[in-house]
């Protein structure tokens, strides 16, 4: 279900922004209907996260997604879900870029299948800013689990 996670941050002389977006693919052979994600958002933290634990208790999010509801999403189809974009300051680029803060993008994404059957997927991903990618999170990375 999880094509990709990318989070940016960009360095500017005036200051640095900060974003993100999820990339969603339907990998069956069949539609999924009334897909919708919740739970979902961009935090920083200055150590490792267990991102179960912190999803469950604390939802003060730094950028928050932008998705909304999709009725119908045909197999093979991308949904991209945008998050906020934001104007930082340089010493939280810095400590984002050199590992003192570390990122994560994270959420939930539930739909029916074509027999009506519920699934529950969650995602967490953690940015390298050195190799400038994301990667899975160790937790909070579940497919098909009901809900």
């Amino acid at each position: 279900m999880i094509k990709y996670m990318q989070i940016w941050v960009t360095k500017q002389d005036v200051g640095s922004t900060f974003g993100g977006e999820i990339v969603l693919t339907n990998s069956g052979r069949s539609p999924a209907f009334d897909l919708r994600v919740s739970n979902a958002g961009i935090q920083t933290s200055p150590m490792m996260l267990d991102v179960d634990r912190w999803a469950s208790t604390n939802r003060k999010n730094l950028l928050r997604a932008k998705a909304t509801p999709l009725a119908v999403m045909a197999p093979t189809d991308p949904y991209v879900i945008p998050y906020e974009e934001i104007n930082i300051n340089k010493d939280t680029a810095d400590q984002i870029n050199s590992r003192k803060l570390w990122v994560y993008i994270f959420g939930d994404v539930r739909y029916f299948d074509s027999f009506g059957q519920k699934h529950f997927t969650q995602f967490c991903g953690v940015y390298d800013p050195k190799r400038v990618v994301v990667n899975f999170c160790p937790t909070h990375i579940h497919a098909d689990r009901d809900k």
